[in-house]
């Protein structure tokens, strides 16, 4: 991978977390209101085309991004971390290709009719999907890196993503069961710790990528040697 290239994920990145630069000048009440990030991009929403865009343009970038990590032989955290971008980017783009219908907590009208949107279900169910596939990245990295001891940086801050992951969709469930509103706010608080991980990640992959093999194949020598 050329030098210059491997700043490609971080790129992804800027323009991936546009909702945080951003929405608090052209859709200052999404925040306020603690709607889903996703609603900035809904139908009817301000500026909704211009998020669309940049999400568009994010997953692209994650895409090209993946294909370079993954085509050249790096460490299994190499490996990782371009499923992770390929994950990434094959969301933000199919979650702008079929943005919601509308934003339910921005419009009453919205919330009582969204519930027979075709749109509005496909984006739930692609949404689940990247969640679950990510997380089962994640948890596979954390596994790997328990028994990586120069990795600790990377282990606890994977810990606290995946915790802030599970507090934000548990959140979530206790305000639809109890009609609360404000469910992006525990959102937009993982967002921050994912940005953290990501930087974490994209760097010490990128700095390091030959540990993780050499560990595993002294493992892989020492119980060749109890064997015999």
């Amino acid at each position: 991978m050329q030098k210059q290239n491997h700043w490609l994920p971080i790129l992804g990145l800027v323009l991936d977390s546009n909702w945080l630069y951003l929405a608090p000048f052209l859709n200052l009440s999404n925040t306020i209101q603690g709607a889903f990030i996703s609603e900035l991009s809904a139908n009817g929403q301000p500026y909704s085309l211009l998020f669309r865009c940049l999400d568009i343009a994010a997953g692209v970038v994650w895409l090209v991004a993946a294909l370079q990590w993954v085509s050249i032989k790096y460490s299994p955290l190499s490996l990782l971390f371009g499923l992770v971008l390929f994950t990434l980017g094959s969301a933000d783009i199919i979650d702008s290709l079929l943005p919601l219908d509308c934003s339910e907590t921005m419009s009453v009208v919205c919330r009582n009719t969204s519930g027979s949107s075709l749109v509005n279900n496909v984006h739930l169910y692609e949404s689940s999907v990247a969640v679950i596939a990510f997380s089962i990245i994640a948890i596979t990295l954390l596994i790997s890196l328990h028994f990586n001891r120069l990795r600790r940086r990377l282990y606890y801050v994977t810990i606290l993503m995946l915790a802030m992951m599970l507090v934000w969709l548990l959140d979530t469930l206790y305000r639809q069961h109890a009609h609360l509103e404000g469910y992006g706010f525990v959102q937009r608080l993982f967002e921050l710790s994912f940005i953290v991980w990501f930087v974490v990640i994209w760097r010490t992959a990128w700095r390091q990528p030959k540990y993780i093999p050499k560990l595993y194949q002294r493992h892989w020598f020492k119980l060749r040697l109890r064997r015999t």
